[in-house]
Order: structure tokens, then C-alpha cells, then sequence
């Protein structure tokens, strides 16, 4: 049976389970723009040397600051730890990220300012109970961040902001 057969037979089924998705996706934009506009709970700041002290498969956004000029540089989102490490990697690898985990912000982040006790970071745990719809909320609050503040080493493009 071709895709359009099981389309013409199931298209209802089809139609609500759309509409289902795109309510899920209006309804994360909707929190996602209401979780920002009240004020992300940050944690405090920590070194990017450090883990934060939560679970390494924990979900959620995180901010990298230099301590300097106190000038957030990156949000980003996923495993927090995880992405932290890929950033702190560079150092750790000598001023570039490895060739199998790339981290572009990282290797900005170095080129500025190699002394590590210089950059920071912090964190907002999400903790839904179905992982999509965690990293789908993760997805829109990084969005919007980079939307609003544009900072320098965000890649706007592969946040889904548009020009």
C-alpha cells in the first residue's frame, strides 16, 4: 500500500495526530515565551571546569558568561553537563575542540580569552516527564534567548532564528 492509499484510508487519523503535534509545539512556545518573559530561575554560576550538580543526563539550558565583562557569550540546550564538557574540552585538548565533538562556541570562547578561571556558566534543569517534549521546551527558551540578546557566539541559524 503506497503512502497516499494509507493517507486516503487513514486520513482523519492523520489530520488529528497533526493537529495534536502542532498543538504540542504551540503549546511549548507558548510556555517557552511565558518561562522567559517571568525570568528563568538561573542556578548561581560556576566554573566551566566544574560539573553542575545534577544528573548527567539531566535536560534543560545553560548560559556561558566571561567572568570579565560579565557579557553572557552563549545559550544553549540539551544535556547539560555533557554540552559544558564539549566546551571545557577545548581547553582540555589544548585550544581545539576534537575532531569526533566539534564545538564551535568553544573554540570562539578560547580564541577570546585562553585563561579558563575566566568563563562561567549556568543552568536551568527541565524536568517533564516525556523527554520530547523536554527538549522541544529547551529548543523554544534557546530560541528566544538568542533572539532576544543575540549573543556573540550563538549561530542564530542553528538555533531556528531567523535573520
Amino acid at each position: 500500500m503506497t503512502d497516499m492509499h494509507l493517507l486516503m484510508e487513514h486520513g482523519d487519523t492523520v489530520k488529528q495526530l497533526l493537529g495534536s503535534v502542532q498543538s504540542k509545539q504551540k503549546l511549548s512556545e507558548s510556555l517557552a515565551d511565558k518561562i522567559v518573559s517571568s525570568g528563568i530561575p538561573w542556578s548561581s554560576w560556576l566554573p566551566i571546569t566544574q560539573h553542575a550538580p545534577i544528573g548527567g543526563k539531566t535536560l534543560g539550558i545553560y548560559r556561558i558568561r566571561y567572568k570579565p565583562s560579565i557579557e553572557i557569550v552563549y545559550y544553549g540546550e540539551g544535556r547539560i553537563n555533557n554540552r559544558i564538557d564539549k566546551a571545557y574540552g577545548v581547553w582540555v585538548n589544548g585550544g581545539k575542540a576534537r575532531s569526533d565533538s566539534p564545538c564551535r562556541h568553544g573554540d570562539k570562547m578560547y580564541a577570546m580569552d585562553s585563561k579558563v578561571g575566566n568563563w562561567q556558566f549556568s543552568y536551568y534543569a527541565i524536568d517533564l516527564d516525556c523527554k520530547e517534549s523536554t527538549k522541544s521546551l529547551s529548543e523554544d527558551i534557546e530560541k528566544l534567548l538568542v533572539e532576544r540578546d543575540a549573543p556573540d557566539f550563538n549561530n542564530k541559524s542553528m538555533t531556528g532564528v531567523r535573520k
